[in-house]
């Protein structure tokens, strides 16, 4: 379907209809990104790039939605549901990674236990 979709007016007005939704949308949407299922994974991957429009514009998506979404895996990363837990965990591991500690909501200082932690790396 992401033939049909691209470049077109159902495109436009689709992205345009879902924008107030993006919110809720995003952790479920990556989750799914990541099903084990392979055919899910895959028509779940081709939905996402047509609905954000692709690398760049997904990952601006997400940093719209960080927190949100970053709580919302882990939520169901916690879920009785097998599939649901490993999709949870593959989208966090997509968000997470390239990001720096400020942009995933950190700040100060980070302890360790009783240790405090200088810069970015533990002494």
């Amino acid at each position: 379907y992401g033939k049909l979709w691209r470049g077109g007016e159902i495109l436009e007005k689709l992205r345009k209809n879902l924008k107030p939704h993006l919110r809720k949308l995003t952790p479920k949407l990556l989750r799914a990104c990541n099903d084990p299922n392979g055919q899910t994974r895959e028509q779940m991957g081709v939905l996402w790039e047509t609905l954000t429009g692709g690398k760049a514009d997904g990952r601006q998506v997400i940093k719209d939605h960080l927190t949100y979404t970053i709580d919302s895996l882990c939520k169901d990363s916690t879920s009785r549901l097998w599939r649901a837990r490993v999709g949870a965990l593959g989208a966090l591991s997509d968000v997470i990674v390239g990001r720096d500690w400020k942009e995933l909501g950190g700040g100060g200082k980070v302890v360790v236990g009783e240790d405090w932690v200088g810069g970015l790396g533990i002494e």
